[in-house]
């Protein structure tokens, strides 16, 4: 015997009001007392921690929330990629944008680059990003680990100059 579907009744106008006032007085909120609202969400998370952990922890959490970032991060990747770089270079907003804007590899041209295709070239001691490039030039750079006289080297040998 199979069960029967579930029917969710659309929700009226005036649940909808309700719930949009809520979502603008929790903005308020949030926007005038910012250390009060992370305080009581601090608190929150010390009572109920354990419970909180047990949740995340299970196999089910764990696949829901990889295949939930994987779905935003494809589905509004140029937003996600702004976030990425903001926090984990040292770009402006307008570099960043910037960054965003480029689809073509800067060393071998292969365009409409985005989401995981691209990969964010920078210096690995100074953390400043050189430029956007594709997984195989990438790769082919770190495998030289960013050494000019190495990729100078095997250029010409390739090219047949050093015999």
């Amino acid at each position: 015997m199979t069960p029967e579907p579930v029917v969710i009744e659309p929700l009226d106008p005036a649940t909808i009001a309700r719930r949009e006032e809520w979502r603008e007085q929790k903005k308020r909120e949030q926007l005038s007392n910012p250390d009060r609202v992370r305080e009581r969400r601090r608190e929150y998370y010390h009572r109920n921690r354990e419970t909180i952990l047990a949740k995340r922890r299970t196999p089910e959490a764990r696949a829901y929330y990889n295949e939930l970032s994987k779905q935003n991060r494809n589905k509004d990747w140029k937003r996600w990629y702004i976030r990425y770089l903001l926090r984990t270079f040292d770009v402006t907003e307008q570099e960043a944008n910037k960054l965003a804007k480029i689809n073509k590899c800067a060393i071998c041209g292969k365009g409409k680059l985005k989401g995981p295709q691209r990969h964010t070239d920078h210096c690995h001691k100074t953390n400043k990003v050189r430029g956007i490039l594709c997984e195989h030039c990438n790769r082919g750079i770190g495998m030289f680990n960013d050494n000019p006289k190495s990729l100078i080297k095997a250029a010409e040998y390739l090219s047949g100059g050093s015999e």
